[in-house]
């Protein structure tokens, strides 16, 4: 009797630690929940490189609280308006996929599908901008173009290009401008509301 009682705890105690053997593993190898993929560019190899989102100088809570406060009063801080780097075109499925900078950061970009419309219109505008009032000339890649809420995006040297030549001349370089329907929201479908490519117009 002792010996069926001794044997049926060591059973147990084995399979507790089977289980807690896989548990651990699991939680070292899940990410955790609304984790995103963060990717900066490697200039010297050319190439996108993730990294590990805790280098994110902002958290995602504290980054929502920032944007929640702010409201978008001084138009710089629109969630419709995602800037970046196109990634690649699904034709299939209309879905446009950019990289786009992360608000509050200087170079950590995130990947975005965003879904085309059936007559999406397509603009472009030069990369460089120059202020008729000043002379100066400003990069648009750097340049924060307000756009308060409720209002469309625009550029003053913009002006409309077909889908065949925006898909013909973009590639990974392409700085693009995007603003969506509704606020980015990477749990569900985003439609894009208005495109500028930058640099298609030269």
């Amino acid at each position: 009797m002792k010996k069926k009682i001794f044997v049926s705890v060591i059973s147990l105690l084995c399979l507790l630690g089977l289980i807690f053997f896989f548990y651990n593993t699991y939680s070292k190898n899940r990410k955790p929940s609304g984790t995103t993929k963060r990717l900066v560019y490697n200039p010297e190899f050319s190439s996108w490189e993730e990294i590990d989102s805790s280098k994110d100088p902002v958290s995602e809570y504290d980054r929502s609280d920032i944007l929640k406060k702010d409201d978008n009063q001084s138009g710089l801080h629109n969630e419709t308006v995602l800037k970046g780097y196109f990634d690649h075109y699904d034709e299939n499925n209309q879905e446009l996929s950019i990289k786009f900078l992360v608000p509050f950061t200087q170079g950590i970009f995130e990947i975005a599908k965003l879904k085309l419309l059936p007559s999406q219109t397509i603009h472009c505008a030069p990369e460089t901008y120059i202020d008729p009032n000043t002379g100066k000339s400003y990069s648009l890649k750097k340049l924060a173009i307000p756009t308060k809420t409720g209002n469309t995006l625009w550029i003053p040297t913009e002006e409309p290009i077909t889908f065949e030549n925006f898909l013909a001349q973009t590639n990974e370089t392409t700085y693009l401008y995007t603003q969506l329907i509704e606020d980015y929201d990477s749990q569900k479908i985003n439609y894009v509301q208005k495109l500028i490519v930058i640099g298609l117009c030269e």
